[in-house]
């Protein structure tokens, strides 16, 4: 790249020649060997400047620059048929490290693919399409890209390009990212062994083994940046303990700070009418809709899993040995969530404060009184409430009117009547059955008769012509002809072609 910018390129392929002088060589044949020496040294000059130390001493009784490149060149580069080998390889067996950048994957095998077509073109030979590029990027990524190849079939194969590839994979990756960076979401709880009794424990359950190897896997430790590990396991953190000499254990509890990081939680036995006290819950969540005494749907959905509405809830606490009534505010609809949560959070903002202790619960009211407790259960907090549904549960309703079953049939695109009927039930949609006819299906499975076996064939010219038209053509001819008309002697195999405007 450097000799080409400085025009001195030809000097090292063999294509610009030492001038040799004849006897009676005029000034200016002296003066184009004066101008080549002074371009061969400033090429010589240029490639031994690139040169290590060890490479620069086999160039040392070189006196040329084309000596100078040559050298090195018989000394490391392989042969022409050992590098198209080598490349084919690189390039069909490239794979994807997860550590790896989508784009940086993606412009390794664009380098290697411009390599290849390069060698190809030295031995003569055919170079490969773009399409090849593209199949072989799409077949060294992942499952969570899946969803990239389903969408890049449907794209036309003349608007397939690497540019667009690129494009949809760096939008993808960034989605997968972002779905990584929530799933390492934590909860950090702080030691202390002074304030044991008042301490806040927060503990989402035991995560599993398998899960947390996963996550060490993907999230890097926060010591030596490396992955397999936590902080806390980190070998240079236990080397560091080790060279101390065992100092930092005679230091007061309040001066460390052990940090813990715990998963999702595994229970293996849940209450489905429970309220879990959850401190990381931003809202009161509930998946029953029938719990809502009103509910006003939100004009967007928000993303937990996907809340459609929010609302209140009646229910009682338990405390003291009796059940007191309250509502429930601000209650948000998740038909996905997997539990009813209470938010402490939600509570902090009405007034509420919220005590966790070893065992046991406690929700303080806004003027200091107990209003709800709770106790650990399997590892999670539960709370002594239950829920008053109301006889008429919150719902928008809507003026419908009873469909027949040959409406529903039409509807799901003319299924069997069978099908239809338990898909409904399944929706809590009963439908009586009925026998009524189905035109639509009846035309839709009808077919044309058979011409039949012919069992005798005419032995003369003209005894039997056969005719077919064929239209109407989208596109009208010159002289306004839109069908076309087929004569033929059924003998002879003579045809004929007229064209007509109009069929009748």
């Amino acid at each position: 790249m450097v000799l080409r910018a400085n025009c001195l390129e030809s000097l090292i392929d063999g294509s610009r020649k030492c001038p040799v002088l004849p006897p009676d060589a005029q000034s200016q044949e002296k003066k184009e060997l004066t101008e080549w020496f002074q371009d061969d040294a400033r090429a010589a000059s240029l490639i031994a400047c690139a040169l290590s130390k060890s490479v620069a001493e086999l160039v040392l009784t070189c006196t040329k620059a084309k000596d100078i490149w040559d050298k090195p060149c018989a000394r490391f580069e392989c042969s022409s048929t050992q590098r198209l080998n080598m490349v084919i390889e690189l390039f069909f067996q490239a794979q994807r490290d997860c550590k790896e950048d989508i784009s940086g994957h993606v412009a390794k095998l664009q380098k290697l693919f411009v390599y290849l077509n390069d060698e190809l073109v030295k031995h003569s030979e055919n170079t490969l399409s773009e399409r090849m590029l593209t199949g072989r990027i799409l077949s060294t990524l992942g499952k969570e890209y899946d969803s990239c190849k389903n969408v890049w079939d449907t794209i036309p194969a003349r608007e397939q390009t690497v540019n667009l590839l690129i494009e949809k994979l760096c939008a993808i990756g960034l989605r997968v990212d972002k779905i990584a960076s929530s799933e390492a979401t934590a909860f950090v709880a702080r030691e202390n062994d002074k304030e044991k009794s008042s301490s806040v424990k927060v503990k989402t359950g035991k995560s599993t083994k398998r899960g947390s190897n996963r996550a060490k896997q993907k999230f890097p430790c926060n010591r030596c940046k490396q992955l397999g590990h936590w902080g806390a396991e980190c070998p240079q953190k236990q080397q560091h303990s080790r060279d101390k000499g065992g100092k930092s254990a005679t230091k007061k509890s309040s001066d460390t700070l052990p940090v813990h990081v715990m998963g999702a939680s595994e229970v293996t036995s849940m209450n489905s009418d429970s309220w879990y006290c959850d401190s990381s819950a931003s809202q009161h969540v509930t998946p029953s809709k029938q719990y809502f005494v009103s509910y006003a749907k939100f004009t967007v959905s928000k993303i937990v899993q996907l809340a459609y509405s929010e609302g209140r809830i009646k229910v009682q606490l338990f405390h003291n040995g009796t059940w007191h009534d309250t509502i429930l505010k601000d209650v948000w609809y998740v038909p996905d969530a997997s539990m009813h949560l209470f938010s402490v959070k939600a509570a902090a903002k009405n007034g509420y404060s919220t005590i966790f202790s070893e065992n046991k619960v406690v929700i303080h009211g806004t003027d200091g009184t107990v209003a709800a407790s709770g106790k650990l259960v399997n590892d999670l907090y539960v709370l002594d409430v239950r829920v008053c549904i109301p006889q008429d549960a919150a719902q928008v309703h809507l003026a419908t009117k009873t469909e027949t079953l040959q409406v529903w049939h039409e509807r799901l695109g003319h299924q069997n009547k069978c099908h239809v009927v338990k898909v409904l039930k399944q929706h809590s949609m009963n439908v009586e059955a009925s026998a009524e006819f189905c035109g639509g299906c009846a035309l839709g499975k009808a077919h044309r008769r058979s011409f039949g076996t012919r069992t005798t064939r005419p032995n003369v010219i003209g005894d039997q012509i056969n005719v077919d038209v064929c239209g109407p053509v989208t596109e009208i001819s010159a002289g306004g002809a839109r069908y076309c008309v087929c004569f033929k002697d059924d003998y002879s195999k003579y045809c004929h072609v007229f064209f007509i405007a109009t069929k009748y």
